[in-house]
């Protein structure tokens, strides 16, 4: 899950955020938040964790920066929900 940075807090607001960049990094935009894929990847993630585990979910912020691949790609939503579960679980 190369190009995949999540970081979680428990402290501050509650939000959940993507945001997509450049492999430069010079260019970047956030997912809204009533976008679809932005819906479509919590909803993933949470699902994942308490498929492994009944818990607490984070009530702080989530972060993920995702960069593309050297193809220029970006991760499908999946993968994406994938490494957040993986954070949140550690």
């Amino acid at each position: 899950m190369r190009g995949i940075d999540v970081q979680v807090t428990d402290d501050g607001p509650a939000l959940f955020e993507v945001v997509y960049q450049t492999r430069s990094g010079r260019s970047q935009y956030a997912l809204e938040r009533d976008d679809e894929e932005l819906t479509l990847i919590r909803e993933l993630a949470f699902g994942l964790v308490l498929d492994r585990e009944v818990r607490p979910l984070p009530a702080g912020a989530i972060l993920v920066r995702v960069s593309e691949n050297e193809f220029g790609r970006l991760p499908d939503p999946d993968e994406i929900a994938g490494a957040v579960a993986k954070r949140i679980l550690l």
